[in-house]
């Protein structure tokens, strides 16, 4: 038989059902669904997954990471962080301006210029 997964009771229904609200059409929106049905109505991985369309991996991590470490794990930053970048933003802004100038004159950039 499975294992009921059940999130820690680190906010209050009402709370996590604020988040929800707050949330609508973000990516944490999906997560707090997840803690609000293991909160709300505790159940197999498999059944919180089906309620909210999402993979039992998803369900198990998002509930043990919650459960651990509370919601601040739910909510994602505020700024986009970047990957596989050799330079700043603004080392690139200059790199780019020269070939953005001759882009709108119909004039393509070669490996040999980059």
């Amino acid at each position: 038989m499975s294992r009921v997964t059940r999130a820690l009771p680190h906010l209050s229904e009402e709370e996590v059902g604020q988040r929800l609200r707050l949330t609508v059409g973000t990516p944490e929106h999906f997560r707090w669904l997840v803690i609000w049905n293991a909160l709300i109505d505790p159940g197999t991985a498999q059944e919180i997954a089906k309620h909210t369309n999402c993979a039992t991996n998803t369900v198990h991590d998002l509930v043990s990471k919650y459960n651990r470490f509370g919601p601040a794990v739910l909510e994602s930053s505020k700024e986009v962080k970047r990957r596989r970048c050799y330079l700043s933003k603004e080392q690139e802004i200059i790199f780019l301006s020269s070939f953005l100038e001759k882009a709108p004159k119909g004039r393509i950039a070669t490996a040999a210029e980059i």
